[in-house]
């Protein structure tokens, strides 16, 4: 397996990289015995099925990419676990694939996975059971990319949470925070997810039980950095997700603006998502938080249902009104603060597959189905969102006949079966998480 990274692997006026293994049997027992030694393109293979110390630190790249891949043994990833924070990556351009990042136990530990650089990427990975926070991107930070990621049982309290980012206004100015294909769920305290990355791209995740809220996008930390005195647009494109706000939690589904430390000033784009709500509090709340400066929201094609009484849409707490804009949004009848400029079409049911067992897709018959709006140039939705506990496939596609099917599923045929995977038996086995 994996013979290939064996050799040498050269570029044309480049030095040569270097591979490293890890693991038992291998030249390195841990993967602290590497970091010291690694320069731009190197790869480091982890053998699967051991755990390893974690407080490991990865430092200083200015070359290519370097890549740290957890080979699988049999199905088991390699565990890294326990330190002040399991992983801390403080150099740009790495890339980390397949593994398994835990506390352990340890009760020092503060962050399962920190990022202080740019250019960084974890994918395939499963974060979970921190006391404190799971993800963690620093105020220093450039871009990080999070393909794949299971994050689960972490959080405490109101300020420390599952995934929590921020960037350097000062030397990434253009800094992206990308989600893609992850599944987010179970938190134990703090937000589901919290950014305050200059721009956020949101798609295709699988995002639900947060101890308050599941999305909270803020402005800058101005006790963290220097933040010009109009403030900063922290944009995001929230595409293709499923967010369910359980009826435990103890916020609602977003909170754009600010937290009472700096506003946003965002423009919002809510296109294709599948919302829950079971959380009354939720309902009663405003699903939709908007607080201190919000420039825009533009909501396409969603759908709301709700397992806990009418909803209440928007709680306006924001300096100036923002521009609301968008077509072909499904929400129960008996909703309030619904902005009329989001084109509304209201319902008594969904017609979701098999609601009961998490399957959100909508039936054939459904309202949803072709019922939505032709998107603005610039949005394209391609992909679709896991199932809850189910394995997930980034690059399945939204079939472009059904570009105005409702929500993050499209529309499914009649003989559409529910599989094991989808009631929830089924623990991403194929990941090798927790139950």
């Amino acid at each position: 397996m994996l013979a290939w990274l064996a050799l040498p692997v050269c570029a044309v006026g480049a030095a040569r990289a270097a591979v490293y293994e890890v693991g038992p049997g291998k030249p390195y027992r841990t993967l602290q015995a590497v970091t010291g030694l690694l320069k731009g393109g190197d790869v480091v293979t982890v053998q699967g099925g051991v755990t390893y110390p974690g407080g490991v630190t990865l430092g200083a790249n200015a070359g290519p990419p370097i890549h740290l891949i957890g080979v699988r043994v049999n199905g088991r990833r390699p565990v890294l676990s326990g330190g002040v924070a399991v992983l801390r990556i403080y150099g740009n351009h790495y890339v980390i694939e397949g593994f398994d990042i835990t506390p352990g136990g340890d009760p020092r530990t503060m962050r399962c996975f920190y990022n202080v650089g740019d250019d960084v990427t974890l994918r395939d990975s499963i974060v979970h059971d921190s006391r404190c926070t799971g993800i963690a991107g620093s105020d220093a930070s450039g871009s990080l990319t999070l393909d794949r990621v299971e994050v689960c049982r972490c959080g405490n309290g109101l300020y420390a949470h599952q995934i929590y980012v921020g960037s350097s206004l000062a030397n990434y100015p253009s800094a992206l925070f990308r989600m893609t294909y992850c599944y987010v769920h179970d938190g134990t305290g703090g937000n589901n997810v919290k950014s305050r990355v200059t721009r956020n791209e949101i798609d295709y995740n699988w995002i639900e039980g947060a101890a308050f809220h599941e999305l909270d996008l803020v402005g800058p930390d101005p006790k963290a950095q220097q933040t010009p005195p109009g403030g900063v647009h922290c944009d995001a494109d929230i595409i293709g997700n499923v967010l369910i706000v359980r009826s435990r939690s103890a916020g609602t589904l977003a909170r754009f603006g600010t937290d009472g430390t700096a506003s946003s000033r965002g423009r919002y784009r809510f296109v294709n998502n599948t919302v829950i709500i079971q959380s009354k509090n939720a309902a009663g709340f405003g699903l939709f938080w908007l607080k201190g400066d919000v420039d825009a929201i533009a909501a396409w094609n969603n759908v709301f249902a709700t397992e806990a009484g009418p909803l209440k849409f928007v709680r306006p707490e924001v300096t100036e009104t923002p521009v609301l804009s968008g077509m072909g949004n499904w929400v129960p009848l008996a909703s309030t603060n619904v902005p009329a400029a989001w084109g509304i079409l209201s319902g008594k049911n969904p017609g979701f597959v098999n609601e009961a067992v998490g399957d959100y897709h909508p039936a054939a018959g459904s309202p949803l189905a072709g019922a939505g709006s032709e998107l603005p140039a610039g949005i394209v939705v391609r992909g679709i969102p896991p199932t809850r506990k189910a394995p997930v496939t980034a690059g399945a596609l939204r079939p472009a006949s059904q570009a105005k099917d409702i929500g993050a599923y499209p529309c499914l045929p009649l003989r559409h079966a529910v599989t094991a995977a989808d009631d929830g038996s089924l623990a991403w086995m194929d990941w090798g998480g927790p139950r």
